[in-house]
């Protein structure tokens, strides 16, 4: 269930067709999400199946091999997320 405020409402956070791999370990290939004001998320997996790197991504401290990551609309790559926007991901 989405606690949007009308049918237009953008998500505050957006993993759009994020790729990630560590060498040949491959942890997303197509990573879909849209969280929207309102929702709980909670992640949940194995270890070493992708929890932490979700997190880093959207953090700002990985940055994605392909694909977009946005948080209120504000493309991440090359940012910090979460009102630091302007320093440059490692």
């Amino acid at each position: 269930m989405k606690s949007v405020s009308g049918p237009a409402a953008a998500p505050l956070i957006r993993f759009i067709n994020v790729k990630k791999a560590f060498g040949e370990k491959v942890v997303y290939t197509d990573l879909n999400l849209d969280v929207f004001a309102g929702e709980t998320l909670a992640v949940l997996g194995m270890s070493g199946s992708g929890k932490s790197v979700m997190l880093k991504l959207l953090s700002g401290l990985l940055k994605p091999d392909a694909g977009q990551v946005l948080a209120v609309g504000q493309d991440l790559v090359g940012r910090v997320a979460l009102g630091q926007f302007g320093r440059p991901l490692r």
